[in-house]
């Protein structure tokens, strides 16, 4: 799959998770809830010369939240959570019963180390694989676990889509020996910097580090780019030959040991002093599961679409929807 359709499953899950969760806090933890009676009167039932109210009589006719003299109660909330999210939520839930039933039926199954393989691939260009999942988190409210979920259920689906395709050996080994640069590890550079808006700057920040001064707390403080200040400059991996790094930046990085520092480089923005955190060389596959991976992506591009595979399944196992 590529990232558009991870991104779009994602979003799905999203979804899911917000009506889950979205109910269990305001019925459980809602503030205006707590110490409510299992029937409070609401408020927003009031006439205007008295407090006579018809109390609710059911779960969803607790409330949740008091708005002046409106209040929103339990089953309000669940129909504009319904209206936005309940067709994609019900349609994610069908097309993950749909491949379960089929993954049974043909004997596939995936394990936690392929789980974590394609956890490991989605993480690339991230600092690590904590801040992968910290960013899942904060951006898109998923946990750990349910990441590795939806990493199952497309996984299933890649091998329910290829399992019928047939991909020669030769064409496996031609397709890497065109590709060779795809396939071969790469040099990685983990940096930070600081950016001045004139050499002046430059140097007086240069003899403020040699001073022993902290190189990001001096980032933070003196940085003007404003996307890296306040993360101490760190720039994150950056590749040797990133067509995207000014080549300057790069070529000092080269010459550069772990911990050193280089400026000032002239640079679009003005001037630039970094510093290298790291080296690290990507850890490509190699032999048989070079081959297995390279295989696998070429009967993909020979397979029908995942989402084409998704609506066959649904079809396959009777799916019908209910008003």
């Amino acid at each position: 799959m590529n990232k558009i359709g991870v991104v779009r499953t994602i979003v799905v899950i999203q979804a899911l998770c917000m009506i889950v969760l979205s109910v269990v806090v305001v019925v459980r933890l809602s503030p205006f809830s707590e110490g409510l009676p299992e029937h409070e009167p609401d408020p927003g039932t009031r006439t205007e010369t008295g407090n006579e109210i018809v109390p609710g009589s059911s779960e969803n006719d607790k409330i949740v939240a008091i708005i002046g003299n409106h209040s929103i109660r339990v089953s309000e909330l669940m129909n504009r959570l319904s209206e936005q999210y309940g067709e994609a939520t019900l349609k994610l839930m069908m097309i993950q019963s749909a491949i379960d039933q089929e993954a049974a039926s043909q004997q596939l199954e995936v394990t936690a180390q392929e789980q974590q393989k394609a956890v490991e691939e989605q993480a690339e260009g991230y600092d690590s694989e904590e801040d992968f999942y910290r960013i899942m988190d904060q951006q898109l409210g998923m946990s750990k676990e349910e990441v590795l979920k939806d990493a199952k259920y497309r996984l299933l689906t890649e091998k329910i889509a290829i399992q019928k395709v047939d991909v020669p050996d030769a064409e496996v080994e031609r397709y890497i020996a065109d590709h060779e640069e795809q396939y071969s590890d790469k040099l990685q550079y983990r940096l930070s910097w600081i950016v001045t808006a004139n050499i002046e700057e430059a140097n007086r920040v240069l003899d403020k580090l040699s001073q022993g001064a902290d190189f990001a707390q001096t980032a933070t403080e003196s940085s003007i780019d404003a996307f890296t200040a306040e993360a101490g400059g760190d720039l994150g991996l950056i590749d040797a030959n990133d067509p995207f790094h000014e080549l300057a930046i790069l070529s000092a990085a080269s010459k550069l040991g772990t911990g050193e520092i280089a400026g000032p480089i002239a640079i679009a923005e003005g001037y630039a002093i970094i510093r290298l955190m790291e080296r690290h060389t990507t850890d490509k596959p190699q032999g048989q599961q070079l081959h297995e991976q390279v295989r696998k992506e070429l009967a993909l591009s020979q397979a029908p679409s995942l989402s084409e595979i998704e609506q066959q399944l649904l079809e396959k196992y009777d799916a019908v929807t209910f008003p």
